[in-house]
């Protein structure tokens, strides 16, 4: 089993989250729009404020840098709560950006190691996962489900519709 280590987002990460958000599988589902490193450094700057409620993390893997996560309360992201319906719990964001780690198996393990190691210890008071995949995201629903994750329903996110997955802490293998 593959296994992950993950550093927080730093400013010296932006030019390649802005490399990975520009590749085409990433554009395909996470980053519709092309993104520019200015957009990028003005978009993350505040998320890695140390005041933010957003935590976002780069994911290692044998000493490479090969995937973005990023982790945040339901409850400090009030509209987003309503478009999911769910006003608890911590939702988590994230893609492979190294093109060739696709298709290997690695992003449930990257989701399993993260929600394990860094999501749920950063929020302890939270007891479950909410993520949402576009309908036709059907590889990052699979990956989901794999980690433990369950069909709770469909939602409409970013105007898109999609499924909305939920873990509880305590069903995470």
């Amino acid at each position: 089993m593959a296994t992950f280590s993950f550093t927080p987002l730093a400013s010296s990460d932006f030019e390649q989250l802005a490399r990975w958000l520009n590749a085409p599988h990433v554009r395909a589902t996470y980053q519709k729009e092309p993104i520019s490193l200015e957009e990028v450094t003005q978009e993350y700057t505040k998320k890695i404020d140390e005041n933010s409620s957003v935590r976002c993390h780069i994911a290692w893997l044998d000493g490479a840098a090969v995937g973005f996560l990023q982790c945040y309360r339901v409850v400090d992201f009030p509209d987003y709560g309503q478009e999911i319906g769910k006003d608890s719990g911590i939702t988590v964001d994230f893609f492979i950006g190294e093109a060739a780690c696709l298709g290997k198996g690695y992003g449930k393990h990257m989701l399993q190691c993260y929600l394990q190691n860094v999501a749920f210890p950063t929020f302890k008071a939270e007891d479950t996962c909410w993520i949402c995949h576009a309908e036709d995201n059907k590889a990052a629903i699979r990956c989901s489900q794999a980690v433990g994750f369950s069909v709770y329903g469909h939602v409409v996110e970013d105007g898109k519709p999609s499924v909305l997955l939920g873990l509880k802490k305590d069903d995470l293998t």
